[in-house]
């Protein structure tokens, strides 16, 4: 003998609407949590690269320490060491090197 199974009740779209808020609630979150903070880091990252100008002393995304000798749109010329300068990209510039001391003064006084 075989047993039906009962007869499913309701409309299909209820169950969307129950669970509607809910994935709703889930995307707010990651909004508020991952997206929106990254967005803002990328900004001020943006400005901060904007804002460069000859004679900024930085350290890139690898560690090297130089003086902006020289800026394009994408590239900044570094000074290295007198006589020694090299290109890189902008985007790859991480902090002014006045910026990066503080921190590391801050970080070892914990």
């Amino acid at each position: 003998m075989a047993q039906s199974s009962p007869a499913p009740t309701g409309s299909p779209t209820e169950g969307l609407l129950v669970n509607l808020p809910f994935l709703l609630a889930i995307f707010a979150l990651f909004y508020f949590a991952l997206i929106r903070p990254q967005k803002q880091q990328q900004k001020q990252h943006q400005d901060f690269i904007t804002s460069l100008g000859k004679g900024d002393e930085i350290v890139t995304s690898s560690g090297i320490i130089g003086k902006i000798t020289g800026l394009t749109d994408k590239v900044a010329t570094l000074e290295i060491a007198p006589g020694t300068e090299i290109k890189v990209l902008r985007a790859q510039i991480q902090h002014k090197w006045s910026q990066f001391v503080q921190q590391q003064a801050a970080a070892d006084k914990k």
